[in-house]
């Protein structure tokens, strides 16, 4: 018997089919208004007692105990427990329309005070996955608290968001997946939310490889760059030891993702980084491990040399 469905909108959510599940969630989302609750259980249905993970994009996660026959919760233990969710920086999930009308949803950390702020567009990695979700962020939150404005953008091949989105994103690599970034950052700075004197592109993974692509190409939008894992020479991608193994490379391969090695040479040639070293011309941080298997640390040597 299928008791519910979780789910991920722009935050993680339940609907209970089960009748005793329900109300059940709805006695507990009355007794926390304030965060979005995610009940955990075994044997869900005959549970005298059900584990909830409270939080929003303040609060960081706070476990309770709630028992169904009294109607009451009690507190099991928190993460963070030090930190005052009141000081902690609001999100926002926002729909903008990229150059060519394509809708991106964009999640937005301001910190206190008012704009514009100094702003890190940071790049969600994979890149076909879902990057980001209304929540608590540690990331964010130290950015913010530091006066930092956060930009997060599901550009197009990102996961979740309906086929569409998703399947425009493939052979974009460099092209317009990178156009949606740039249309993110600059829709923060039309906005009033960003400075547009002080933008810093930050990512890993596929959002190094990004961070890198934005700096070559637009090198009076962003002021410096933190690149971690990129991939900087998209040809190497198709060797033996480091082809991407997320489930989505499996079952589409990297000629439908990404490009054919042979037809889209040229392309995937004039998307890589380390032919447009010349181009980077901002303060540049380039993070790679020495035994990283998926992106080997080739890739950070050869655009260091170059």
């Amino acid at each position: 018997t299928t008791l519910g469905v979780q789910f991920t909108s722009d935050a993680p959510g339940t609907v209970w089919f089960d009748a005793g599940l329900k109300s059940a969630q709805d006695q507990i989302d009355k007794l926390l208004p304030g965060t979005v609750n995610i009940i955990q259980c075994r044997n869900c249905a005959k549970s005298t007692h059900l584990i909830v993970t409270a939080m929003s994009d303040r609060q960081s996660p706070v476990y309770f105990l709630f028992d169904r026959g009294a109607g009451k919760l009690r507190l099991v233990g928190a993460s963070r427990p030090w930190l005052d969710s009141a000081r902690m920086a609001e999100q926002d999930m926002v729909r903008i329309k990229a150059r060519d009308g394509m809708e991106l949803p964009v999640y937005v950390t301001k910190p206190k005070g008012k704009g514009p702020w100094p702003t890190v567009v940071m790049v969600h990695g994979g890149p076909f996955v879902r990057g980001h979700e209304w929540g608590f962020h540690p990331d964010n939150q130290f950015l913010a608290s530091r006066g930092y404005l956060v930009v997060e953008v599901e550009f197009r091949g990102s996961r979740g968001y309906g086929s569409k989105l998703f399947r425009a994103g493939w052979k974009q690599w460099g092209l317009k997946m990178q156009d949606d970034l740039d249309d993110a950052a600059r829709w923060a700075v039309d906005q009033g939310l960003a400075d547009p004197a002080r933008l810093c592109a930050v990512g890993g993974s596929y959002g190094g490889y990004a961070v890198l692509m934005a700096l070559s190409r637009e090198p009076a939008v962003y002021r410096c760059g933190v690149a971690a894992m990129a991939p900087t020479d998209l040809d190497l991608m198709y060797g033996s030891h480091d082809s991407d193994a997320s489930p989505v490379a499996l079952r589409y391969g990297l000629p439908v993702l990404m490009g054919d090695r042979r037809a889209d040479a040229a392309q995937l040639e004039a998307a890589s980084p380390v032919r447009l070293a010349d181009r980077i011309r901002r303060p540049l941080l380039l993070v790679h491990g020495a035994k990283d298997q998926r992106v080997p640390i080739e890739h950070g040597r050869r655009l260091r040399d170059a």
